[in-house]
């Protein structure tokens, strides 16, 4: 019995001081880790979404619609099959103006109808014009995204977002619209 008490008060004592130092070393162990990541964030440069001061097109937003007139050429594939519509650019700004990291997406109607032009050509009873026309539509489209980047590829270095008076890279969505007339 009294054996039982002091493996008891024993084992309370380890758990006392155990818990509380186990808790401790998890606590800087995690504070390092965290500092360790954030260094490693700003080598490679935290990404904005909305900086105090936005990244800007040089001479403004009436140049850069400029630009885009000027260089987006219809892809043929999209003219000839009346693939029209909006795509969105993401890209990143980069600390010196630069753009990186690239991606277009189609708008959501142009997806949807994709979407119903290949569920139509798919089913047992579509006939070839409609099985070709979802092919050629998806062509058409793929080779609006791939303008849309082209052009902004093309583009000259912006003037980069700021935050806390320092350069910061940012992220931005550029609508591309493809309409025929």
């Amino acid at each position: 019995m009294k054996n039982s008490r002091r493996t008891h008060r024993t084992g309370m004592l380890k758990y006392i001081f155990f818990v509380p130092a186990a808790a401790l070393m998890l606590l800087l162990c995690n504070v390092n880790a965290m500092a360790r990541g954030l260094a490693d964030d700003d080598k490679k440069g935290q990404i904005y979404e909305d900086p105090e001061v936005k990244a800007e097109y040089p001479g403004g937003e009436q140049e850069l619609y400029k630009f885009l007139m000027m260089n987006v050429k219809y892809p043929v594939v999209a003219r000839e099959n009346a693939v029209q519509g909006r795509i969105i650019v993401a890209f990143v700004i980069e600390k010196d103006g630069t753009i990186t990291d690239i991606k277009a997406m189609p708008e959501k109607k142009m997806e949807k109808a994709l979407q119903e032009f290949v569920v139509t050509a798919n089913k047992s009873d579509a006939t070839p014009e409609q099985k070709a026309y979802a092919e050629t539509y998806a062509e058409g489209m793929k080779q609006l995204k791939e303008e849309a980047v082209r052009v902004v590829s093309k583009m000259p270095k912006w003037k980069p977002g700021r935050h806390n008076d320092e350069p910061v890279r940012v992220r931005f969505m550029l609508p591309v619209m493809f309409r025929l007339q």
